[in-house]
């Protein structure tokens, strides 16, 4: 059950309280992005689809407590929860390597990077969201307001006062990035902006670029004076609020530090069974997406068989943590085979799978589906840009992730990278198998 504004209120927070109301909104960035791609010897700049920035601001005072640049071409649940992953791991200031020149102003960046004990000290009663929110699995909100022990607040219908806070941020934040070349202005019939992807090959507005720029955009609006605030910065109105807590004390007991052990946050929640069969000889595994997962631990499970759990997915869909329907952790589990040979997420493999039955694509036991996949996109984006230099593909941004190998979009080559694993799980199923029958043997 999603807890509602009302039900906050009987719970008596305070609401005058800095950072005890946080808004939480998604909207498109007024800029087209490029990426530079080689292939085959041959380089060519591709345009990115509208990126868009997700942000969590604090209802008083008015600062940004994180923000997530994604570049999905419809936000989801897994930015909700990437923003707010984001806000449990300390900022710290960013190296400039595309624009050099930029820089931030003094007493400028996010409170959990800035503040001593910020995260210790902090407890957001309230987050608010906007009403076109609600396609989100309620798996997920459950899941996040059990972490954070915060009410989930949706805004009516046209309403978006409700969240004045995070929309004027918005406002300002687009004021700034409106002065770029490959700028879409303020919609279709804005006379002021011509031909923005265009303008964005042109002028190789990369994707880097606009990622530094908005860290910067964000970082230096903690730090201008507010005057709502009296000529006070919201990174200094925050500072002393937490200074007179660690003086003082506070009743209210913050996020622990051990929560930082268990990020990064789920980007999806689903039911799973484990499967095995003792009498056949098939030790314990999950099956998702077309790949069995397991682990030392549950392969020695024999009396989970049947059992349903949780699967919290992980951005890295080689991983997934598992957990009882009682929501205690069983721990994680490490996908076999050849998906375990290159980083994916969830619709990447779900798309690969797709193209392999119908035949696009082919790759057999022993071949990385990951690199087939990214050799047939690449092919697919050369020859766009060859036909279209101007145009933008339509999920070109899903693609471009892929082939990042889930490191931050830059310049892409087509020359496999060497193959990175999370903690794997070694497949043991032919030595156990072999075992079992070997002792059956002896005592024939």
């Amino acid at each position: 059950m999603v807890w509602t504004a009302a039900a906050a209120r009987r719970a008596g927070f305070n609401r005058s309280c800095p950072a005890t109301i946080a808004c939480y909104d998604e909207q498109q960035l007024p800029a087209i992005g490029t990426v530079t791609i080689e292939h085959e010897g041959h380089r060519f700049v591709l345009p990115m689809e509208r990126m868009s920035l997700c942000l969590l601001v604090s209802q008083h005072p008015k600062c940004i407590l994180a923000y997530h640049l994604s570049h999905r071409s419809r936000v989801s649940s897994a930015d909700f929860l990437e923003t707010f992953n984001n806000l449990l791991t300390p900022w710290s200031p960013r190296e400039f390597k595309s624009l050099p020149d930029l820089a931030y102003k003094e007493g400028s960046g996010l409170p959990n990077g800035l503040i001593p004990g910020f995260l210790e000290g902090l407890r957001i009663a309230l987050i608010r969201l906007d009403n076109d929110l609600t396609h989100y699995a309620d798996a997920i909100l459950v899941y996040l307001r059990e972490l954070l022990g915060a009410a989930i607040e949706f805004g009516k219908v046209g309403r978006w006062l409700t969240r004045y806070a995070v929309e004027q941020v918005f406002a300002a934040l687009q004021k700034e990035i409106s002065r770029l070349p490959s700028t879409t202005g303020s919609g279709p019939a804005d006379r002021h902006v011509h031909d923005p992807v265009g303008n964005a090959v042109k002028w190789n507005v990369s994707f880097e670029e606009l990622s530094e720029l908005v860290e910067v955009i964000v970082a230096n609006f903690n730090g201008a004076p507010r005057r709502e605030l009296y000529g006070a910065t919201p990174i200094e109105a925050l500072r002393r609020e937490w200074a007179g807590r660690h003086a003082e004390g506070s009743a209210i007991p913050g996020y622990l530090p051990t929560l930082a052990e268990h990020i990064p946050l789920p980007v999806g929640i689903c039911k799973v069974t484990i499967r095995g069969s003792e009498k056949k000889g098939v030790p314990p595994y999950i099956e998702l997406d077309h790949a069995k997962y397991t682990s030392d631990l549950l392969h020695c499970a024999w009396h989970l068989i049947g059992t349903p759990m949780i699967a919290l997915l992980q951005r890295d869909h080689r991983l997934i943590q598992i957990r009882y329907r009682n929501g205690s952790s069983f721990g994680p589990v490490n996908v076999t085979g050849h998906w375990s040979h290159s980083f994916h997420d969830r619709p990447t493999r779900q798309e690969i799978v797709r193209l392999h039955k119908q035949r696009t694509i082919q790759y057999a036991g022993s071949d990385d589906p990951i690199e087939v996949f990214k050799a047939h996109k690449m092919e697919q984006m050369r020859a766009h840009a060859n036909r279209n230099p101007g145009k933008v593909v339509r999920g070109s941004n899903k693609v471009l992730s892929t082939l990042s190998g889930g490191t931050p979009i830059g310049p892409i080559s087509s020359a496999p990278a060497a193959p990175v694993a999370p903690a794997h799980a070694p497949d043991t199923t032919d030595l156990w198998t072999s075992t079992r029958l070997a002792a059956q043997e002896s005592l024939k």
